[in-house]
C-alpha cells in the first residue's frame, strides 16, 4: 500500500487516476461504521447511508470482517451474524482446503501456494431457473482453434476430506491449478443427496458461455492421469458430440429401461458400454439442457444421479448429440476393467488402455476400485500396487 501511495503521487499528473471517495465501487469498513447501513429486504446488502449506493465490493480492512467463523461480522454498529450472500469466492487454495486441522497430510507442501487457486461455489438459496444469468455466445465452436477453446474443470465436494485432497493433488500435478469446486458447505450433498450435485452444476451452467467446455469429475474416487489442453480438445471433438460421458462395465443402478438399450449400443471392441455419471465433458449449452432434464428424472431408492443420467440419456439421445466413451479415450472406469488397462513405466508413469496404448485423461475408481485409506490408489485388478504413489512421487509436488 505504501508503494501504491508513492506511485499514485508520482503518476497523478501523467495518468488519469482517481480515488473512489464516495464508495460507489469500493468501500473500506475501517472507521466508516457511521457511514454505512445494512439494508434488509429481498436482497440484504450493505449500502452507503446517505446516498443509498450499494458498493460492489466491501473491504474489511484492519480485521473489520472476521472470516474465521464463515460469516461477515462487522466491528461496527451493524447487525451481526449476516451470512455472506456471495455465491462465489475466488482464491481458495489447496492448502486452505487440505492442509488445516485433521486433514493435514503428507501432501501438504510449501510449494502449494496461491498459484493453485480454485473458484469455490458455496451453497445458496433458490433454484437456478429463477434468473437465468446465462451468458450467450455467437462463437461457432467448430471453427475455434483447440488452443482457444475454454475448458473448465469442475467437481463437487461438500467438506474437507483426505479423499478429496488426493483427487485435488492429482489435478495439481497435471492441470497445475485447482478445479472449480461446487457445493462446498452443502450438508445435503455431504449426506448423500446426489441431486444436489446436479443442482449446483445447473447453477454454474447458467453463468458461463454456452460454448465453453465443462469437464465434470467426481471428487472422491477420480484421478487425473494426463493433461494436454489441445490434445484433450481434439479427442473431445473426435466424438462429434456435444456431451461425452464416461462408460463403465457395470449397469448401475440396475433397470432394464436403460441397461438393455445401452448394452445393445456398445460397438465391437468396446471396453465399457454403460453410462457413468462420475466423468463427463460437454459444451455448457448442451449440458445446461441435459442436466435440467436429468434433474426431473426419478432418482430411485438410492437417490442416484447416475440413474437420472441414464434416463435423461435415453430420453434425449435422438434429440441431442450424446456419446459414450466406449474405448477410454477420455475417461476410463476401473470396476471390472482391470484386464483392459496397464500401468506403464518410464519418464512419466501412467495408466493406459492395454490394446490401444491410449492414455485416458481421467481414471475413475468406481465401486471402491481405488482404496483411499492408505493414501494411494490400489486397483482391485491385475495392476501393480502403488499406482498413485508412483505417479505422485515422480512429480514436483512430492508425496514422498
Amino acid at each position: 500500500q505504501r508503494q501504491f501511495h508513492l506511485a499514485f503521487h508520482e503518476l497523478k499528473n501523467e495518468l488519469r487516476l482517481t480515488i473512489d471517495y464516495y464508495g460507489e465501487l469500493f468501500l473500506s469498513l475501517y472507521e466508516t461504521s457511521g457511514l454505512v447501513v445494512q439494508s434488509e429486504g429481498d436482497e440484504p446488502a450493505l449500502r452507503i447511508k446517505d446516498s443509498k449506493h450499494r458498493p460492489f465490493f466491501v473491504h474489511g480492512n484492519s480485521n473489520t470482517i472476521v472470516r474465521e467463523r464463515d460469516m461477515a461480522l462487522f466491528n461496527s454498529p451493524l447487525p451481526k451474524n449476516k451470512r455472506r450472500t456471495t455465491e462465489r469466492v475466488t482464491g481458495l487454495t489447496f492448502d486452505d482446503m487440505c492442509c488445516t486441522g485433521k486433514v493435514a497430510g503428507p501432501w501438504c507442501s510449501s510449494m502449494m501456494t496461491e498459484e493453485h487457486s480454485a473458484a469455490y461455489y458455496s451453497e445458496g438459496e433458490g433454484e437456478s431457473g429463477e434468473e437465468s444469468g446465462a451468458v450467450q455466445s455467437d462463437v461457432d465452436y467448430s471453427e475455434v482453434a483447440p488452443e482457444d477453446v475454454v475448458v473448465r474443470l469442475v467437481t463437487a465436494a461438500s467438506n474437507i476430506s483426505p479423499m478429496y485432497c488426493e483427487t485435488f493433488l492429482s489435478i495439481l500435478h497435471f492441470y497445475e491449478r485447482m478445479p472449480d469446486v461446487l457445493g462446498w458447505g452443502d450438508e445435503e450433498l455431504r449426506h448423500g443427496n446426489h441431486n444436489r450435485k446436479l443442482f449446483h452444476l445447473e447453477r454454474l451452467l447458467q453463468e458461463i458461455p454456452e460454448h465453453e467446455v465443462v469437464v465434470f469429475m467426481d471428487a472422491k474416487d477420480v484421478n487425473m492421469n494426463a493433461w494436454d489442453h489441445e490434445h484433450f480438445v481434439d479427442v473431445f471433438r473426435s466424438f462429434r458430440a456435444d456431451i461425452v460421458f464416461s462408460g463403465e462395465r457395470n449397469c448401475y443402478p440396475k433397470d432394464p429401461a436403460y441397461c438393455k438399450p445401452e448394452v445393445r449400443a456398445g460397438p465391437p471392441g468396446a471396453i465399457q458400454w454403460f453410462l457413468n455419471s462420475g466423468l463427463f465433458a460437454g459444451r455448457a449449452g448442451a449440458l445446461r439442457k441435459f442436466v435440467a432434464v436429468a434433474r426431473e428424472q426419478d432418482a430411485g431408492e438410492r437417490n442416484s444421479d447416475q440413474r437420472q443420467f441414464h434416463l435423461a440419456f435415453q430420453e434425449l439421445k435422438k434429440e441431442m448429440r450424446l456419446a459414450l466413451d466406449y474405448y477410454g479415450a477420455l475417461f476410463v472406469s476401473l470396476y471390472q476393467n482391470g484386464k483392459n488397462v496397464v500401468w506403464t513405466e518410464g519418464n512419466e508413469p501412467a495408466l493406459r488402455i492395454k490394446d490401444s496404448k491410449q492414455r485416458p485423461f481421467f481414471v475413475h475408481g468406481n465401486t471402491n476400485t481405488i482404496s483411499r485409506e492408505r493414501g494411494m490408489a490400489l486397483f482391485n485388478s491385475p495392476l501393480p500396487e502403488g499406482f498413485k504413489a508412483q505417479r505422485l512421487t515422480s512429480s514436483r509436488m512430492s508425496c514422498a
